[in-house]
């Protein structure tokens, strides 16, 4: 249940992300994971049991937020390729 947060939270940055300027996605994306991944350990309250929450739930947002860009990518060459 509390890894939806992490995971919502990366689809939605990898999704703001591919409408930004390419030599920007990368640092918007890796700032963003780290405070959403810090973000959803203290919401959980992850961090009262260990700090080692933060480095999964970063990890989450990232995979989830690379994914996000991975699926838009494909989308935008599958419909370029299909006109």
């Amino acid at each position: 249940m509390y890894e939806a947060l992490p995971l919502l939270a990366g689809a939605l940055i990898g999704f703001v992300a591919m409408q930004l300027k390419p030599r920007m996605r990368i640092p918007f994306t890796v700032i963003l994971a780290i405070l959403a991944g810090v973000s959803a350990t203290m919401l959980s309250g992850e961090a009262a049991e260990s700090w080692l929450f933060v480095i999964w739930d970063t990890f989450l947002v990232l995979a989830a937020a690379g994914g996000m860009s991975a699926l838009l990518i494909w989308l935008e060459r599958r419909s370029n390729r299909l006109v």
